[in-house]
C-alpha cells in the first residue's frame, strides 16, 4: 500500500456493530481530505451480524483478527498521524492497542472521543478541543465497505428490513438526563447541525450513487428545532425514501408529525425512560406522562411507528415503578418496546449502577418476549416485504451453487 498521512482506527470490538459504520471517523476523514491530506480508515466490519450462539463463541477470535488486520494495516501504509476513538469501555483495548501500534509505528498519536474529552489525563500528552463543522463536505463513505454496510437489514429502522444508511445532522443535546452523558459533554462543544439543504444534498448523494432504500438520522435529538424539520420535510419528500431518527415527545407536535410522515418518515424513536411523572422528575427527563401518551396518539393518528425505549435498574428502583411502565405500554403501545439496563458510564450524572438481579432480569425478558410488546416488528410496504426475502434468496442461490461445483 501507498504511504497514507493519516490513519483513522475504531477498537476492533466495535466491528461488531449492526451493520452501523464508523460515522464519526468517517466525517474527520472528510476534514483532512479538506486540508489537502490523503486519509484512510481501518474498518473490518465482522461478516457475520446475526447474534446467534456461533456468533458469540466466534466474537472474541474475530476481534483479534480484526486487531491483526490493524496492525497490518499501520504496518503497510506507515502513516504520519493514527487517529483513534475511544469510548470509556474501550480504555484497555485502545491502551493495549496503543502499546502494539508503538511496537512498529513512530507516527502521531491522537486519541478522539467520549473517554479522552472527559478524563484526557487518563493519556499521556497534550490535550485540545477542536471543533469541528458539520456543514461542510459529506462523510466520507467511499473509504468503508458500503456493499457490507447496505446489505438489507432491520436495524437501520429497527423492524424494517431495508437497504439504507444512517446520517448525521447535529451533534449535542440540550436536555439534563441524569442517565445520559450529553449532559456533562455539552459544556465541551457548542450544539450544531447541517442546514436542511445540506442534509437533503447528502441523502440525494447516497440514493444516486449507493442506490439506498432509506436512511435514518442518527443524531441524539434531530427535531429540536420544528422549522429545520419541516423545511428538510419540504425537500426531501421528493425522493421518494422512507425514513425514521430520533425524537422526544415535548419536540414535536400534530403539524410536525403529519409533515414528517407526509415527508416519509415512517418511524420516530423515543425514550420514554419510566412509567410515572415522579420516576421521570428522579431522572430530570423534562418531560410527563401526559405528553408521551399525546405524541404516541399523533404518530398513530399519522401511521407512524413508534420506537419506545425504557430504563430499569434505577438507584432506588421499586417493583411500583416496573408496574407503572408496563401499564404506561399498554397505554401507548409502542410499533417496537425496548428495556435497556442503566448502567453507569463516565460523565453520567445518576452515579453508580447495581448489578442486576435475577428478578429483573426475568421481568425484562418476560416483557421483551409479550407480542402484545412488540406486535409492530413488521415491514412497512410491499417493496420492503420482497427486500425481507432478498438476502435469504441470495443464500440459497449461492449454497446451491457451493453443492453444484463441489461434486
Amino acid at each position: 500500500m501507498e504511504r497514507n498521512d493519516v490513519l483513522l482506527v475504531s477498537p476492533p470490538s466495535r466491528m461488531d456493530s449492526h451493520y452501523r459504520p464508523p460515522l464519526g471517523l468517517m466525517y474527520v476523514a472528510s476534514y483532512y481530505r479538506d486540508i489537502g491530506l490523503s486519509v484512510r480508515i481501518a474498518d473490518y466490519p465482522f461478516a457475520e451480524n446475526i447474534r446467534n450462539a456461533n456468533f458469540w463463541r466466534k466474537r472474541d477470535e474475530m476481534v483479534s483478527q480484526c486487531k491483526v488486520k490493524v496492525l497490518n494495516e499501520v504496518y503497510n501504509t506507515n502513516p504520519k498521524l493514527i487517529g483513534i476513538s475511544c469510548y470509556s469501555t474501550e480504555y484497555n483495548e485502545v491502551l493495549s492497542l496503543i502499546k502494539d501500534i508503538r511496537k512498529i509505528s513512530k507516527a502521531d498519536i491522537i486519541v478522539g472521543g467520549i473517554h479522552p474529552t472527559l478524563k484526557p489525563h487518563d493519556f499521556d500528552g497534550i490535550a485540545q478541543i477542536h471543533q469541528g463543522r458539520l456543514d461542510k463536505g459529506y462523510a466520507c463513505y467511499d473509504l468503508v465497505d458500503m456493499k457490507h454496510y447496505l446489505e438489507p437489514n432491520p436495524y437501520l429502522i429497527r423492524g424494517v428490513l431495508l437497504k439504507g444508511m444512517y446520517i448525521v445532522s447535529g451533534f449535542g443535546c440540550p436536555n439534563q438526563c441524569t442517565f445520559c452523558v450529553a449532559s456533562t459533554l455539552k459544556q465541551y462543544f457548542k450544539s450544531e447541525s447541517k442546514t436542511p439543504q445540506v442534509l437533503y444534498d447528502e441523502v440525494v448523494m447516497l440514493k444516486d450513487k449507493y442506490g439506498i432504500d432509506g436512511f435514518y438520522i442518527i443524531d441524539d435529538l434531530y427535531t429540536i428545532n420544528k422549522e429545520k424539520v419541516k423545511e428538510f420535510c419540504s425537500l426531501v419528500a421528493k425522493t421518494g425514501l422512507i425514513w425514521g431518527c430520533c425524537s422526544r415527545v415535548n419536540t414535536v407536535d400534530e403539524e410536525t408529525i403529519k409533515q414528517m410522515s407526509k415527508a416519509g418518515c415512517i418511524q420516530l424513536d423515543f425514550g420514554v425512560e419510566r412509567g410515572s411523572n415522579e420516576a421521570l422528575q428522579r431522572l430530570k427527563k423534562g418531560i410527563t406522562i401526559e405528553q408521551i401518551k399525546e405524541t404516541f396518539r399523533l404518530c398513530e393518528k399519522y401511521h407512524l411507528r413508534t420506537f419506545a425505549n425504557f430504563l430499569v435498574n434505577i438507584p432506588e428502583e421499586t417493583k411500583k415503578d416496573r408496574e407503572d411502565i408496563e401499564k404506561l405500554v399498554c397505554k401507548i403501545k409502542p410499533t417496537i418496546t425496548c428495556i435497556n439496563i442503566y448502567e453507569y458510564y463516565e460523565g453520567c450524572k445518576l452515579g453508580l449502577a447495581s448489578i442486576p438481579d435475577s428478578d429483573l432480569l426475568q421481568w425484562k425478558r418476560r416483557c421483551m418476549l409479550n407480542s402484545n410488546w412488540n406486535s409492530g416488528i413488521k415491514w412497512s410496504s410491499l417493496k420492503h416485504l420482497k427486500l425481507k426475502y432478498y438476502k435469504a434468496l441470495s443464500l440459497v442461490i449461492k449454497e446451491g451453487l457451493n453443492q453444484l461445483f463441489s461434486h
